[in-house]
């Protein structure tokens, strides 16, 4: 009996110091902080790379309207269309992130307008910097997909 209760003590005293060596061997990793992170700064001239509506190439169906169109972010928040095409808003207007930092969110309101919000992202393809906008322009069965990318003209 005295045998059985020094094995099963020996055994909880070894799973003990295995349940200790695990807990201190843990070190707790701070969150990053994106404190030091800039603002996201679209501001310049803006062109279409690619756009699809419901899947189809719209640069193949109309390139000289394509290759037109300018979006241009400015300061104060403020943005002017040139050669218009299907896009958030019709007018100039004014646009706002959903955080400054990280946005994952870009609202256009055009002048007399209501707020029209998409998902926004911000990658870098082959070295240049774009902008991935998806929406729906007025009519909820076409979805449109616009990668735009800096004018340099």
């Amino acid at each position: 009996m005295m045998k059985k209760f020094n094995r099963f003590t020996k055994i909880n005293i070894f799973l003990c110091l295995i349940l200790v060596t695990v807990a201190v061997s843990c070190k707790v990793e701070k969150k990053g902080s994106y404190k030091n992170e800039m603002e996201k700064d679209i501001s310049g001239s803006w062109k279409i790379k690619a756009a699809t509506r419901n899947g189809v190439d719209l640069k193949a169906l109309a390139p000289e309207a394509i290759e037109a169109f300018r979006v241009t972010f400015s300061g104060g928040n403020k943005f002017t269309l040139t050669n218009p095409v299907p896009f958030l808003a019709l007018k100039n207007g004014s646009y706002s992130f959903d955080d400054p930092i990280t946005p994952f969110q870009i609202t256009l309101t055009a002048e007399g307008g209501t707020p029209a919000t998409t998902p926004f992202s911000y990658p870098v393809n082959s070295g240049v910097r774009n902008i991935s906008l998806v929406f729906s322009s007025g009519c909820s069965l076409n979805t449109y997909v616009y990668t735009l990318e800096k004018a340099t003209n």
